[in-house]
């Protein structure tokens, strides 16, 4: 599975899919950090989300590099759709994780913070980006997963733009329809995470929230595999 993954990496980057949402992501880095400092918490969770919408673009760009002849030679060699999948997460971490990696210490190479981050606020904020930057995997998955369709870039922007509203969707829909919700990605409990504010420690809230998100990405995940499993195009 290394070597797949690898594989996948390589062949993403060689095909120069990577450069749009790299490109994107490290462009609006440098300018969200240019005029004035910041909030760490706040800065933090802003890049969190852009990470997160940057992964999803990611998957699917990724997901959509090979050809289906390709990708049956590769299946038929591996004979494991769970392997696949699982290469295929870990390669778009990889990208992810080289902007989660610019994400964190530009800023601090700036010194573009209003106070000096203490090491509780530094790894909330690496948790966070690693959690919701495997949440845009997940999303991107979700809908990349099966046959192409002009209609899967237009639902994954759907689900990644309400996801991050959903406490102002739930206050306008009926209380019966609130429970639709639940299906999308938890955005908020990071969000109240970072709410406590550069000064804080680690305490059973943060964990509690970061509990949620984890077991909403392992049932989302084994949804996803079901799907490729039932669907794969």
């Amino acid at each position: 599975m290394v070597y797949l993954s690898r594989y996948f990496v390589i062949t993403y980057f060689r095909s120069f899919r990577f450069i749009p949402p790299v490109a994107v992501f490290c462009l609006w880095v440098v300018i969200f950090y240019t005029y004035s400092q910041k909030d760490i918490m706040n800065s933090y969770l802003i890049s969190s989300i852009v990470v997160y919408l940057i992964s999803a673009w990611l998957t699917h760009s990724m997901f959509h590099r090979e050809d289906h002849s390709e990708r049956a030679i590769i299946l038929t060699h591996i004979k494991s759709k769970m392997k696949f999948l699982l290469s295929k997460n870990i390669a778009v971490l990889v990208y992810g994780s080289l902007l989660i990696i610019f994400a964190i210490v530009y800023p601090l190479i700036l010194n573009g913070f209003l106070t000096a981050p203490t090491i509780s606020v530094i790894i909330v904020s690496i948790i966070s980006h690693v959690l919701l930057c495997q949440l845009g995997v997940i999303v991107g998955m979700f809908f990349a997963v099966t046959k192409h369709s002009q209609y899967h870039w237009l639902a994954t922007c759907l689900v990644l733009m309400v996801s991050l509203v959903t406490e102002a969707v739930a206050n306008g829909i009926p209380t019966f329809l609130a429970w639709i919700l639940w299906l999308l990605p938890p955005i908020n409990n990071i969000v109240h995470i970072h709410n406590f504010g550069d000064s804080f420690i680690i305490n059973t809230t943060i964990i509690q929230n970061y509990i949620i998100v984890i077991s909403y990405i392992i049932i989302a995940s084994s949804i996803i595999v079901y799907r490729f499993k039932k669907f794969e195009y």
